[in-house]
């Protein structure tokens, strides 16, 4: 990818998540977020198509058809999901936060969130569906979304003239704008005690299986020893 084509994806991708973070629940609300949504897989295959790591995957494209067609699929459900019971996706983002899925391509490793990108997905999807949200803020709390959306156009100012403007793209494609979806989709939440004991409970819940899953690891691993 050109770096003036790249540039202007990644403002776009950028002002599409700031926009989200700063208007009402709508329509065009909705609209920004799948723009920003979308451009984020255009911004990192075009950024890293030469990579070792996507050249691995296109060289094995039955893999990669594979990956795709499991995220699209993954997705849909998701969508799906949310829309019959709206209350699984802040519970989803709670869940999905904790855990990375190792990629091993090119003789590289890379973890990354996709569960989370996976339920964010969704969450801007089913959001764009009903075309609506919810919002229920005080004045204060009006002042964090649009602090966030000038962080946002900010970085992308200063990406522009970075020493690794890659870098600067990987950040924002991978942190900075799925990130700024998650927070218009949970801010459109009203944290009540409900809300709150259903996301303890869900981390109690994977706390709990994670450290059975870790002891028994151990202890397996020193029988074998033994």
């Amino acid at each position: 990818m050109g770096d003036l084509l790249a540039g202007v994806g990644l403002f776009v991708a950028v002002g599409s998540a700031a926009a989200a973070l700063v208007w009402e629940p709508s329509r065009r609300r909705s609209a920004a977020m799948v723009v920003a949504l979308a451009l984020i897989p255009v911004l990192i295959l075009g950024d890293q198509w030469r990579s070792a790591e996507i050249s691995d995957l296109r060289d094995h494209a039955a893999r990669f058809v594979a990956l795709g067609v499991v995220a699209v699929a993954v997705v849909a459900a998701l969508t799906a999901l949310f829309r019959r019971n709206p209350l699984l996706l802040p519970l989803g983002v709670v869940a999905a936060i904790p855990f990375r899925i190792p990629l091993h391509a090119g003789g590289e490793e890379a973890n990354l969130l996709i569960p989370l990108y996976l339920v964010i997905a969704g969450g801007v999807l089913a959001a764009a569906w009903s075309g609506a949200g919810r919002r229920d803020r005080t004045r204060g709390q009006e002042l964090l979304p649009k602090v966030l959306a000038g962080v946002l156009v900010l970085y992308a100012l200063q990406s522009v003239y970075s020493e690794d403007f890659s870098r600067a793209l990987q950040n924002a494609a991978f942190f900075y704008v799925p990130f700024a979806l998650a927070f218009v989709l949970l801010a459109d939440w009203r944290w009540d005690r409900r809300l709150l004991v259903a996301s303890l409970c869900v981390i109690g819940a994977e706390a709990l299986v994670i450290s059975g899953l870790s002891s028994w690891l151990t202890r397996k691993a020193k029988h074998q020893i033994r």
